[in-house]
């Protein structure tokens, strides 16, 4: 049984708040069914995995599955009811994830590893209601519900019907969630435009390749189809030093003092972020000289997953010497290949290609060699236009860096907002809904 210090499982909130469990603010709430893979009726059933972490439904993979007419009606999702995860999550995702229903679903139903909940509106705003059990999810206050086996993580469904929740006045329930859906909204509208930023400059780097910016006639090649007037030649012959392998360290040299080092976490899309957040390591001056990177440099990852094979960055300007990891090469390159304009091929489907063609196998990962890497196709412009291609690429990174820093704003606001405004440690005037003062 769930026991509790504080009134709810949000926390505490203020005297002319109630609060009551979650069995008693709703209408019904009904067990799914996976069904049978074939048979006369066919319906789409929604999964665990059709459920985002941020209260949506993803409609782009949903299973076919059969069903009786009789329990299609019973199990087809109405607007304002919310789909819950009765069983899933993982070792970095509890159990217990929503999905808002925007809308009536016809012809769908859902699987037995989920739970439909019918809000009661008389009692509670449904969103509200989906709002605080999202949070108690994202908070992770739902790991005190799990129960976990072997294999899978469940929702003790039984105290979760139990959980206390918060309820505000009539009067401020909407107010509260016209406030999180707005932010959840301007959120949603950020993460499109980031979207379609990098689709943009995915298309943008492979156009760049392959047509370049003259409009020339195009040529085979080793790297496909390239603008007629420029070569392609292995990356081996414009490296003046390298590939070179990085240091090993075992984790437990990691720490906060020594030379920082470069992790595979530490870069993506071409470029290091937070370079003040890396790791340190402690070495003699030997190894530091060894492994130092300079400015410029391209390291590429050689051991990862398949989708993280031949990642790559390039090293900028560095306030101490910095080290890089055993799973990374770094190479140099000659004055007849610009680094940023190599970044941009690296980031290719030409070199994406490449390193599916030599990745090879080993226990959980895969790995690509320095003859590999001497061996990647390269097409090679003039050194005006890589500049170009490199400078534009780069004016597009930059947009998306900048909606990346937005969206880390916003989705810190939703947090504090939604932390706050749902036990009322901030009150929502119903008489001017836009308007939040403290209590």
């Amino acid at each position: 049984m769930l026991t509790l210090k504080q009134k709810t499982m949000l926390g505490d909130v203020p005297s002319d708040w109630g609060f009551e469990p979650l069995g008693r603010l709703l209408a019904g709430h009904f067990p799914g069914d996976w069904g049978d893979e074939r048979g006369s009726n066919m319906v789409r059933v929604l999964r665990s995995t059709n459920l985002t972490d941020d209260g949506r439904l993803d409609l782009h993979d949903v299973a076919l599955r059969a069903l009786s007419p009789n329990k299609c009606v019973v199990l087809a999702p109405r607007k304002n009811d919310i789909l819950l995860e009765r069983s899933g999550g993982g070792p970095d995702q509890p159990v217990g994830r929503i999905g808002f229903i925007e809308d009536d679903m016809p012809g769908h139903a859902f699987s037995n590893f989920l739970q439909l909940l019918r809000p009661d509106p008389a009692k509670i705003h449904p969103r509200l209601l989906g709002w605080m059990l999202y949070w108690i999810n994202r908070t992770g206050r739902v790991l005190r519900l799990e129960q976990q086996t072997t294999q899978m993580r469940n929702l003790n469904f039984r105290d979760y019907l139990t959980t206390p929740l918060p309820l505000p006045p009539p009067d401020e329930q909407v107010p509260i969630v016209r406030t999180l859906d707005s932010v959840d909204k301007l959120i949603e509208c950020t993460k499109i435009a980031h979207r379609r930023a990098v689709k943009l400059r995915d298309a943008l780097i492979n156009a760049s390749i392959s047509r370049g910016t003259r409009g020339e006639t195009q040529k085979k090649s080793d790297a496909g189809l390239i603008p007629s007037s420029w070569s392609c030649e292995d990356l081996g012959e414009h490296i003046v030093d390298g590939p070179t392998n990085g240091i090993y360290r075992p984790e437990s040299d990691y720490g906060n003092f020594g030379a920082p080092i470069l992790r595979i976490d530490s870069f993506d899309d071409g470029y290091i972020h937070a370079v003040s957040e890396l790791r340190r390591v402690n070495v003699n001056e030997a190894i530091l000289r060894r492994y130092e990177l300079k400015e410029r440099d391209v390291v590429i990852n050689r051991v990862n997953s398949l989708s993280h094979i031949g990642k790559s960055t390039i090293v900028p300007k560095l306030a101490e010497p910095t080290l890089f990891e055993s799973n990374m090469m770094k190479l140099r390159c000659s004055a007849r290949l610009r680094s940023d304009f190599l970044i941009v091929v690296l980031c290719s489907d030409v070199a994406r290609k490449h390193w599916l063609s030599r990745a090879k196998p080993a226990v959980n990962q895969a790995s690509i060699n320095q003859r590999d890497v001497r061996e990647l196709p390269v097409p090679i412009p003039s050194g005006e236009e890589q500049e170009l291609i490199a400078h534009v690429v780069a004016g597009v990174r930059a947009q998306i860096e900048e909606l990346d820093a937005l969206l880390a704003e916003q989705q810190l606001l939703g947090r504090s907002l939604m932390n706050d405004l749902l036990n009322g440690r901030v009150r929502v005037n119903s008489t001017y809904p836009e308007s939040v003062g403290t209590a």
